[in-house]
């Protein structure tokens, strides 16, 4: 048998490198547009949501399906240590919303309660309306903290308190009404007394929205910078959700981050169009503080 000897020469090598790093660069694109998608996690048709759940240290998954014929969510939990669970509808709305591609289901995670145990807050829609509904890890099963047909979600960490406030909004003709808990051992308790600083700039972000809609123009251009119109399109309004929020040595909310949802018209019909919407504190008065929108821009 011969002995077969293979040169290698410069110009294969060089081929290799730049596969290699063509490969390398795919890789990253990928991951990172994969890391969006699971930031955002507005949900399609299948998806899988990673995160500790239980606090055990190992990762978990949250699987949610969509039924083929009526387009029905199913959301599922499967836990490190082998057990699956499956979350109920609230009784009344009777279901976890319907896939649709202008409003598909928006999944967050997060330890509402400060017992170190992740709670999962689902937004999405049914034939009626918006759906939001918090479903908490407890005896070994996922139960309803909170349901009802809310269009905002915000978890408060305030300075000034050593318990999460959440925040469940809905929208009302032009305006937004926001419903205020203290998240305590598993339960939301509303707060009774009127937190004025804590207005989270709701007059704000319901002109925003109505400018999206195309209405009260004209006030909405008191509140932020023109410049900032031209990233705006035309849409419908679904849900949000309060993403960041700074505070000043008052505890005043002097910055506040919102994801807003909407629906846009486009070539293939009707999708999803998620705005950033930053604003911060422009002017302090007797009865509301006033926000102005500082940054905009269009992540989804």
């Amino acid at each position: 048998m011969k002995l077969r000897i293979y040169v290698i020469k410069k110009k294969h090598l060089i081929w290799a490198a730049i596969i290699l790093a063509i490969i390398i660069i795919a890789a990253v694109i990928i991951a990172t547009r994969r890391s969006t998608n699971e930031t955002l996690n507005h949900i399609g048709s299948q998806y899988t949501i990673k995160d500790d759940i239980n606090n055990d240290g190992k990762i978990d998954s949250i699987v949610i399906n969509v039924d083929e014929k009526t387009k029905e969510y199913n959301l599922s939990v499967a836990m490190s240590d082998g057990k699956g669970y499956i979350i109920e509808a609230d009784k009344t709305i009777k279901t976890l919303g319907y896939y649709s591609p202008d409003w598909p289901m928006h999944v967050t995670v997060d330890d509402i309660d400060k017992d170190k145990v992740k709670e999962i807050i689902i937004q999405s829609k049914d034939k009626t309306g918006p759906i939001l509904s918090i479903f908490r890890f407890n005896n070994d099963k996922f139960e309803k903290m909170a349901s009802g047909r809310y269009q905002v979600y915000g978890l408060i960490k305030h300075p000034a308190s050593s318990n999460n406030f959440v925040v469940l909004g809905s929208r009302n003709n032009s305006s937004m009404n926001f419903n205020l808990f203290i998240a305590k051992e598993g339960k939301l308790t509303p707060v009774l007394s009127t937190l004025n600083n804590l207005s989270l700039g709701k007059d704000t972000i319901a002109s925003f929205i109505e400018y999206v809609e195309k209405k009260e123009v004209e006030a909405f251009n008191q509140i932020i910078d023109n410049k900032l119109t031209s990233t705006i399109q035309n849409g419908n309004f679904e849900d949000a959700k309060i993403t960041d929020i700074k505070y000043n040595k008052d505890g005043m909310p002097t910055d506040i981050t919102y994801l807003v949802r909407t629906s846009v018209q486009s070539n293939s019909g009707n999708e999803a169009l998620v705005y950033k919407v930053q604003m911060s504190l422009s002017k302090v008065e007797d009865k509301l503080p006033k926000y102005t929108i500082t940054d905009l821009n269009i992540i989804k």
